[in-house]
């Protein structure tokens, strides 16, 4: 297994063994290994390396003949070694060895030998800094939470109010939960019975039996189980005033 370069982002090591690319100890294919260098995200041990991933990135595998062997990925290559004319330590021992040399001969002439000048010196080239890694790409901003659902509450869907008989103008009702509150004032003993009717029919040719029957002032509430439709309300009062109203949880 050879270490082929690291993911700056997060420190995990990018590996090739056997014609396979690994991240961090995962399985990987070179294309997900190209998208982080696409990122600037990657630390290559070296440019062979990365001109070699390149290479098989780009390169398009040729079928096999039937029978034959799938051809296998291309070998990591390794860094040659420098030859020895190519390194500075060499250069200056040799000038070392010259200067060493034309010192004896200029000795054994009678002539007078020169030291060398500065100038004539093999310096030592300074190796530069490698250059900081591409910083990684910043992280997406977080989706925006969805809005809450909003709570259920009581809404009024009708009313009607008087001092004497009356009926209502049509109104729907819908699936959820429905009330009918009420409030009665009057001196003494009151009349009043509060009707819920379908919507088509008439209290006077059909009759109907109240939701709620009142003899005495006050106020209360009563669940109403008639179900989705369309209704009216209609009221019989005597010697009182009245106030109705239909509420439906939504």
């Amino acid at each position: 297994m050879q270490h082929v370069a690291t993911v700056t982002s997060t420190g995990a090591a990018v590996t090739y063994d056997e014609g396979k690319f690994a991240v961090g100890g995962e399985a990987v294919g070179i294309e997900k290994v190209m998208e982080y260098e696409r990122l600037g995200v990657l630390t290559w041990v070296n440019d062979e390396t990365k001109a070699w991933a390149y290479q098989v990135a780009s390169s398009t595998p040729v079928a096999a003949a039937p029978g034959a062997a799938a051809p296998s990925m291309a070998v990591l290559p390794v860094k040659p070694k420098k030859p020895l004319y190519k390194k500075w330590w060499v250069w200056v021992v040799g000038i070392l060895l010259l200067g060493a040399i034309g010192n004896a001969i200029g000795g054994g002439s009678g002539t007078s030998s020169t030291t060398p000048s500065a100038s004539s010196t093999a310096v030592a080239p300074t190796a530069s800094a490698p250059a900081a890694p591409a910083a990684a790409p910043e992280a997406p901003a977080a989706p925006a939470e969805a809005p809450a659902a909003a709570t259920p509450k009581w809404t009024t869907v009708a009313k009607l109010s008087g001092s004497s008989s009356k009926t209502g103008s049509p109104f729907h009702l819908g699936s959820g939960d429905a009330r009918l509150k009420y409030t009665v004032k009057g001196h003494g003993t009151v009349i009043a019975a509060f009707y819920l009717m379908e919507k088509g029919t008439s209290f006077k040719k059909d009759g109907g039996i109240p939701e709620v029957s009142v003899t005495k002032a006050g106020s209360d509430s009563t669940v109403l189980t008639q179900g989705e439709g369309d209704y009216y309300l209609e009221t019989i009062a005597g010697n009182c005033s009245w106030t109705l109203t239909v509420e439906e949880m939504k």
